[in-house]
Formats: structure tokens, C-alpha cells, sequence
């Protein structure tokens, strides 16, 4: 074979083709070059939101004059289609928008460039992420229990001079367009005192109120009207609780009035059927049922429990609600459901609900819901809630106060496959809770949606007269085998492992964090009172610009 020999003067001309090839590719790329962007803003721009303003910030942009100026524009679309709603020019790299400008709790869009200068021409436009104006939050939470009847509410809200306006929405049920249905210009007495009765509601009814000041939202609070009280039947202490229960029909109403109803002896049974058991007073505090349980037996039982208060009177071994077949305690059932509302339940002996006598979801309920009510002093040799191996759709624990518990609060820890139960906390206040080496808040080890929100956890390891030594495992929960856990606008406080000297208990990697502080409070194991300092920024850190935690101890 001839091999090709390359002179030198032809390899010179070889060799400046390829580079005139290589010139002619970067002139190519060179058709590419957006000089627009070497001026932009640098970096991102961030967005701190505040109950009345919101400031937005970015890096001044490199290649510029000593002075670049800058165009901001606003939308609520986030690819500006229908062009901006707001159009302004800054000499800083911030500007702040107020209340007077942007409507609070709406999301906006903001996109930022350099103005031409100096034959410099603009620059492309920086975009940031949806941001919001808080709002005031002037409204007190509703108590449930004296302020809320089936057609009317009394609204409250922390005292405020510039106020004019109510606004009352009603929303049918499953809708999220509501319709106005009462608009109050407020006199200055009612200014004066802050509170006003509004009437003429719709029992069973979710409504949205709306405080302004001017045209300026400064309050939103939502609320659901009760169902008009209908007893099927009203009864005194000298009767027989234990005897009327098990007589009801199901969907019966039994009402108590005031006074201490004793039935320590021996198990009600509700078999086969839902029945309610509530104070006629609507005041726990006036109707006292000491007693030794619930069982709920067969298909359709199922239990709510309003405005009572609940002692169990530390007997051990004693269930406040505990799930059994009908033929025997573990034969397959379908429950209805367990509702608990503003009830206090105290000195438990070993759980609250018990739910794990069956297989592999054999037993199961479409719900259990606590809310308003306030679980204290309860030295349980089990986690209040031992539901493990029961199918469920949701837990919820809402508006409620948990104080001085043993062990842990929710124990879910057998692999029960999907469908996955939602778990939540919702506006909760925890404090001296954890013992026996568990996992002091939750344990789930099956497909489960665990989030707690707007709440406040506080002070593991409850030294009990059952646990005098307390211990607990080094993390706060477990959220295995598919389940999975966010905490949001939390506060955490004095949450320590068994170690010595103790460390802050683990909180695992997976579980999705936002708004989670650590501010620290004036609490330990023998507080009762969980209202926060005055100035605190708990007063302002829920998810709605609110206090977290249970709503009573801080209006």
C-alpha cells in the first residue's frame, strides 16, 4: 500500500483550512451570544413576607455601570401571558410591596431586569418564585364549645382601631366557591369591643369570615356551624348509664345533663350500632363520667364522645375506647367510626383506643378523630393510640392538648400493606410525653401520610409514678415500610434523648421539613397553662400568619 506523503508547504495550507473550519463553527456559536444576559441581576431573588408587606431582594448585576436601575414587574401568572399587574423602577436590588398594592394571601410572581444605560442595552428578566403578603391575623380561634352553636357564632379578634368591615362567606358542602351572605359595617362600639354576634346561620354549614380594614384584609377565620342538638333522649345521674347505652338503636343521642355519672363496675358495650353520648350543658367541666370503658363490638359500632369529661381514675388495665368483634375479639369487623370533641380524658390506664386484637386489617374503621378536647395525666402502659394491625383511612388529632402521657402517642408499627392511612396534628400542643424506650411521637412501619402541622411538641421523658425512671428512644418517630412524615410550622422544645447529658432526640432525614423552629419556652412537666410569652413569635408562626398549637391557650 502507497502511503500519502504531506509536503510541508501543503500541510501549512492543510493545517489553515481546519482552523478557518473552526473560525466559521465559533462564528456560528457567536450567532448565540446574548450579551441581554451578561447584565441581569445576579443570583436569586428572595421573597420575605410579612403580615402587612412583603420585600423582595436580589444581587446587583455584574457588567454594569456603577448605578444600574432596575424594572420590576408583578403578575400572578407565573409566565406573565396577561402582562404585569404592577410595573416599578428601583435604583436598589429590593423593593417593597405593601398591602396597599398586592391583595394578602394571594400568590404573585415578580420578574426583575437591568434598564438599558450607557448604550448598554437591557437586560433578560430574573424570575422568581410565587411569594405572598401574609395578612394581619387579628382573629381569636373560636371556643367551640361557647362560642359556636348550629346558627350562630360569636367572633372575636384582638383589638384594633383601623377595622370597618365583616364579611361572611357560605360555602356549600363540597364546594370551594363560597357566596356572600352578610356584610356588617361595624360601629364603634362593637370597634370598642372587639367581638360581635353574627346570627341567622345555617346548621352543619362551613363559613369563611372575612375582618378588613378599608379594603385591606386583616383577619380570616373559618368555622363549621353545629348540627342542631337533638337528643333522642336527655338523662340525669340518678339513671342508669351503663343500662340506657346498651338499650339505644343505633344513630341514637343520648344526652347528659350536669352532674358525675359513675360506671366503674363493669364495660359498656355498643354492639352493633353508632351511638353519640354528649353534655347537654355543652360544658365538660359541669358533666363527669367516670367509668370503666368502652367496647365496641361488631359491624357499624362506632362511638362520639362531645363536651364530657372522661376519668378513668388510673385503674389499670382499663381501655377508654377498645375494638372487638361481635362472636369473638378478634373475628373480622367493620367499624363505623370514633369522633371525640371537646371532651377532657384523663387517667387512663392503658390506652385511649385500642385497635390491634385482629389480624392484618380484620378490624377496620373509617375514622378516629379527636379535636377540642385536651388528653392529660394519662399514664398508659400502652401508646394512647395502639392501632396497629387496623385498617383505617385517616387519624386526626385537631385543636387538642396532650399532657403528661406515658410512653408514646401513636403506635402503628406492624406492615400492613396499602391502602395508606393519613395521619395528623393539626393546631396540637404536646408537652411531657415519651417513656419506656419508644419513640415518643409516633411509631408507623406501614404505608401511612403522616403531617404535623401548626403545633407545638415539648418536653420528653414524663417521669410517671408507673415510668419514675423515664427513658426513650433517640428518635422522635418512625416513618417506615412507605410511610412518609412532613412537619410543618412547628416548634420544638426541649425534645432529649436518655443519653448523659442528653441530646436533642433525632428527627429522621426523610421526613420533609418546613417553618420547623426551636424557640424555646418557659414549660416543663408540671405546666397546665401554654400560653406563650407576650411578644413570642409563635403568636405569629402558623402556616395562616396565627399562634400555633392548641388554639385555647393562645386566642
Amino acid at each position: 500500500m502507497k502511503q500519502l506523503k504531506i509536503t510541508k508547504p501543503v500541510g501549512r495550507i492543510f493545517i489553515a483550512l481546519i482552523m478557518l473550519a473552526a473560525c466559521k463553527q465559533q462564528d456560528d456559536l457567536f450567532k448565540e451570544f446574548r450579551p441581554d444576559r451578561m447584565f441581569m441581576p445576579a443570583g436569586d431573588i428572595s421573597a420575605e413576607s410579612g403580615e402587612t408587606q412583603v420585600t423582595l431582594t436580589w444581587k446587583e448585576a455584574l457588567n454594569t455601570s456603577a448605578s444600574p436601575t432596575y424594572t420590576v414587574e408583578i403578575s400572578k401568572d407565573t409566565l406573565f401571558e396577561s402582562g404585569a399587574l404592577l410595573t416599578l423602577q428601583t435604583d436598589t436590588t429590593g423593593i417593597v410591596l405593601t398591602d396597599e398594592q398586592l391583595e394578602v394571601r394571594e400568590k404573585y410572581f415578580a420578574r426583575v431586569r437591568t434598564n438599558e444605560t450607557a448604550g448598554i442595552p437591557a437586560s433578560s428578566w430574573l424570575h422568581s418564585n410565587g411569594f405572598t403578603i401574609r395578612g394581619k391575623q387579628l382573629f381569636i380561634a373560636i371556643n367551640e364549645q361557647t362560642d359556636l352553636k348550629d346558627t350562630q357564632v360569636i367572633l372575636k379578634w384582638r383589638y384594633d382601631e383601623t377595622v370597618t368591615r365583616l364579611v361572611i362567606t357560605e360555602f356549600e358542602a363540597g364546594s370551594e366557591t363560597g357566596r356572600e351572605v352578610q356584610r356588617v359595617d361595624l360601629d364603634a362600639e362593637t370597634i370598642e369591643n372587639a367581638t360581635i354576634t353574627v346570627e341567622n346561620l345555617t346548621p352543619q354549614t362551613r363559613y369563611v369570615a372575612l375582618l378588613l380594614a378599608g379594603n385591606v384584609q386583616v383577619g380570616s377565620l373559618a368555622f363549621t356551624t353545629k348540627e342542631p342538638s337533638n337528643f333522642t333522649v336527655e338523662i340525669t345521674p340518678e339513671d342508669d348509664l351503663k343500662a340506657i347505652l346498651e338499650a339505644a338503636a343505633d344513630q341514637d343521642a343520648i344526652g347528659l345533663h350536669p352532674g358525675t355519672y359513675t360506671a366503674t363496675e363493669e364495660i359498656i358495650i355498643l354492639m352493633k350500632k353508632q351511638v353519640t353520648i354528649g353534655a347537654v350543658s355543652g360544658n365538660p367541666a359541669e358533666t363527669i363520667l367516670q367509668l370503666r370503658g368502652f367496647e365496641l363490638r361488631g359491624d357499624g359500632a362506632g362511638i362520639r364522645l362531645e363536651d364530657l369529661t372522661l376519668d378513668m381514675l388510673a385503674v389499670a388495665d382499663t381501655y377508654l375506647i377498645d375494638l372487638k368483634g361481635e362472636t369473638s375479639d378478634n373475628s373480622p369487623t367493620q367499624f363505623s367510626s370514633i369522633t371525640i370533641r371537646g371532651c377532657v380524658m384523663q387517667r387512663i390506664g392503658r390506652a385511649l383506643v385500642r385497635g390491634s386484637r385482629a389480624g392484618n386489617r380484620d378490624h377496620q374503621v373509617d375514622f378516629i378523630r379527636v379535636e377540642n378536647s385536651i388528653l392529660q395525666d394519662n399514664d398508659t402502659d400502652y401508646a394512647l393510640f395502639e392501632i396497629q394491625k387496623l385498617g383505617m383511612n385517616r387519624l386526626e388529632i385537631v385543636n387538642s392538648t396532650i399532657n403528661r402521657v406515658s410512653k408514646s402517642i401513636v403506635r402503628y408499627d406492624v406492615n400492613i400493606g396499602t391502602p395508606a392511612a393519613s395521619i395528623l396534628f393539626d393546631q396540637v400542643t404536646v408537652n411531657a410525653f415519651g417513656n419506656d424506650g419508644r419513640r415518643p411521637l409516633v411509631d408507623v412501619n406501614t404505608p401511612a401520610d403522616i403531617v404535623v402541622r401548626n403545633s407545638v411538641l415539648a418536653n420528653t421523658k414524663w417521669a410517671s409514678v408507673r415510668y419514675p425512671t423515664p427513658t426513650v428512644h433517640n428518635d422522635l418517630l418512625r416513618a417506615g415500610n412507605g410511610a412518609t412524615a412532613r412537619f410543618e410550622y412547628v416548634n420544638l422544645h426541649n425534645l432529649m434523648n436518655s443519653a448523659e447529658p442528653p441530646a436533642e432526640l433525632n428527627i429522621p432525614s426523610a421526613v420533609v421539613q418546613q417553618g420547623v423552629i426551636r424557640e424555646t419556652l418557659p414549660w416543663d412537666h408540671a405546666t397546665n397553662d401554654f400560653s406563650f410569652p407576650a411578644g413570642s413569635p409563635l403568636l405569629t408562626a402558623s402556616s395562616s400568619a396565627g399562634p400555633i398549637g392548641d388554639p385555647r391557650w393562645n386566642p
